[in-house]
């Protein structure tokens, strides 16, 4: 992830830079990072399709597009040349749709504090705030259970008669042992191919019709692997794009997530930030870690 913020900063930073719209207070960019104008940005991102992202420069903001899923075939020559990689790099062959699961980086603990951290800050009745970041238990809780949850994969997969490859770009001292699952090295083809922006979920049936996606709920992934015609979902998903469809046309049944209720933290005003955040670590450590077999998060 760091590298794509490496490149989406520099590359925003050059629209900024360069344009020539009076209105340097925002520029707005389509999925694919070129200028469009603000009306036909709007139209887009009333589409289920899509995602806003903001990010602020010296010069005011930039609004981008993120496009959330896409459908669609691949040509012969590219599908032959994908086939040929994955089965040289990975030792897999196309004879079964196949999931890949790409994370741009893997993070130690101590990375992970020097690169992402806070994820969340606390303000205090006093005005004061509390950085709030992952601790090393939590930190070690959410990799054993994702690990844990890949045995229920693993028997998913052989229902659905499938394969799962989890990728990565960059690995940051990250050594966590996983004895359910294996992380390997990102394809260069691969990765310029499908995942040149951002990490996600890329599944390939053997006859070259994919289906990428950021994140999304396992139902639904599921059912769209045991739908039979693809080429309808491919059909709806280029009539979604051209029109900038608001919602998706429902093709099948699947199960819509339910939020479990967590109990409230209790924060009291004579709290320290030390009670603080030993109070959010605990409440943490005793809620149940949410894992997919369909997500490109651990």
């Amino acid at each position: 992830m760091r590298k794509t913020l490496c490149f989406l900063i520099a590359l925003l930073g050059s629209y900024t830079f360069h344009c020539q719209n009076k209105d340097k207070r925002n520029i707005y960019l389509n999925e694919e990072f070129r200028n469009i104008d603000k009306s036909e940005f709007k139209k887009k991102k009333k589409s289920y399709l899509y995602h806003e992202r903001i990010k602020k420069t010296d010069s005011g903001k930039v609004h981008y597009l993120i496009l959330s899923e896409e459908f669609g075939t691949l040509q012969d020559s590219t599908f032959e040349n994908l086939k040929n990689k994955i089965n040289k790099n990975y030792n897999l062959n196309l004879n079964k749709t196949l999931v890949i699961h790409y994370r741009d980086t893997l993070y130690s603990y101590k990375a992970l504090k020097k690169y992402r951290n806070p994820h969340f800050i606390f303000r205090m009745v006093n005005g004061d705030t509390v950085n709030i970041s992952t601790t090393p238990g939590l930190f070690l809780k959410n990799r054993i259970d994702f690990d844990d949850y890949q045995k229920k994969c693993k028997k998913e997969s052989i229902r659905l008669n499938i394969n799962h490859l989890h990728i990565y770009s960059t690995r940051f001292e990250d050594s966590h042992i996983y004895e359910n699952m294996q992380w390997k090295k990102m394809n260069t083809y691969l990765k310029d191919t499908f995942f040149k922006y951002s990490s996600g979920v890329l599944i390939i049936k053997p006859n070259g019709q994919y289906y990428r996606f950021n994140e999304t709920t396992e139902d639904w992934v599921k059912s769209v692997i045991e739908y039979k015609e693809w080429s309808i979902l491919i059909n709806d998903f280029e009539t979604a794009r051209r029109l900038s469809q608001k919602k998706r046309i429902k093709r099948f049944k699947y199960k819509q997530p339910t939020r479990a209720r967590r109990k409230p933290i209790q924060i009291t005003p004579d709290m320290t930030k030390k009670q603080i955040k030993k109070t959010f670590e605990q409440h943490s450590l005793n809620q149940p870690t949410t894992n997919s077999c369909y997500s490109s998060d651990y």
